[in-house]
């Protein structure tokens, strides 16, 4: 985020030697500001000059420095306190729940962004000898209208490995195009899914995380349910569980 606020910065910086960009203070000020608005608070640990002209009205140069607060994330990263109700749990133990949970909550939530048509746009040069004037644009219709032919982007954790490109005639709303996303997500999860079969379990409902002790593996391991089935096998009552657990990739 520091990086994205200081490229900000220095665009507005570079537009200052440019024809036909701002150069108001008052409106490089407002620019700044909603960068820090889009920072996730790096913009806090940046002290912001402005230099005007003789007039003081327009900007002839941007001067920051990095000052990162005292006791932020920046001057203090990464410090975490875990509790639990378990008292039989190590430190390990409770270490390595904690990164599993994560792993399976950052398995089933997706972000979306939508990018909706472009349109072009002309104007004159100059308007009565000025070559900075103001444009108004105003755009008509249903939000459906504006973003129904827009292109959705699907991202699950940070995005790093980006899959290709999904155009399709069928994919007409925005719905679809957000299931049809979250599906292709889905299928390069390093994901396993285990049918078990174990006594009547009333209790167990899709959605809950439990923990399987694997007898011949000799180890155990946590997933979380996706589907309860309950039948009869003679005289006893047995209950039917798919699970899907998180795979550490080996790449």
């Amino acid at each position: 985020f520091s990086q994205r606020f200081e490229a900000g910065l220095k665009k507005l910086s570079e537009g200052l030697s440019s024809p036909r960009t701002t150069k108001n203070i008052t409106k490089i000020w407002e620019r700044i500001g909603r960068l820090k608005e889009k920072s996730h608070g790096a913009g806090q640990h940046y002290d912001i000059n402005i230099t005007p002209d003789e007039s003081g009205e327009k900007a002839m140069a941007i001067e920051w420095k990095q000052t990162p607060v005292e006791g932020s994330c920046m001057t203090h990263p990464g410090v975490y306190c875990l509790r639990s109700s378990e008292i039989i749990w190590n430190e390990e133990c409770l270490r390595k729940t904690y990164v599993m949970l994560t792993n399976l909550e950052a398995v089933f939530r997706s972000t979306y962004r939508t990018r909706v048509r472009s349109w072009s746009l002309s104007s004159p040069s100059t308007v009565a000898g000025l070559s900075e004037f103001p444009v108004q644009v105003r755009f008509t219709g249903t939000t459906e209208e504006i973003l129904g032919s827009g292109e959705i982007f699907c991202q699950r954790g940070d995005g790093a490995f980006r899959g290709p490109d999904i155009s399709e005639p069928l994919l007409t709303s925005d719905e679809a195009k957000r299931s049809r996303g979250r599906a292709e997500i889905d299928a390069g999860e390093p994901l396993q899914e285990v049918s078990l079969v174990c006594l009547h379990r009333p209790g167990l409902m899709p959605g809950q995380l439990v923990e399987v002790h694997d007898a011949l593996m000799g180890q155990s391991w946590r997933g979380k349910i996706t589907s309860v089935n309950h039948s009869a096998a003679g005289l006893k009552l047995v209950t039917l569980l798919e699970v899907v657990r998180y795979v550490q990739s080996s790449f």
